[in-house]
């Protein structure tokens, strides 16, 4: 477990493996087998899980900075 998440008193449920910069923001999907994730690199990743690993299985590309944020719709799309 992450140090971290221990101290703040959650749990790290996922090591998202990719990433060139800080992380921004991560959400699940709301059927909960996603998650969504924003970084300074200015792109946006969709990760799944694959056996006991996450990957990256969509990426967001096409913004000129950082993303600080993004959602998914209830129905489970992407804003």
């Amino acid at each position: 477990m992450d140090e971290g998440c221990e101290r703040s008193g959650y749990s790290c449920v996922a090591t998202l493996k990719g990433e060139s910069r800080a992380v921004a923001s991560v959400h699940w999907r709301p059927r909960g087998e996603e998650l969504l994730s924003t970084s300074g690199d200015a792109k946006g990743r969709v990760w799944k899980k694959v056996d006991d690993a996450w990957e990256n299985v969509v990426k967001l590309d096409g913004h000129r900075e950082g993303l600080n944020d993004a959602v998914w719709w209830r129905d489970g799309t992407l804003c």
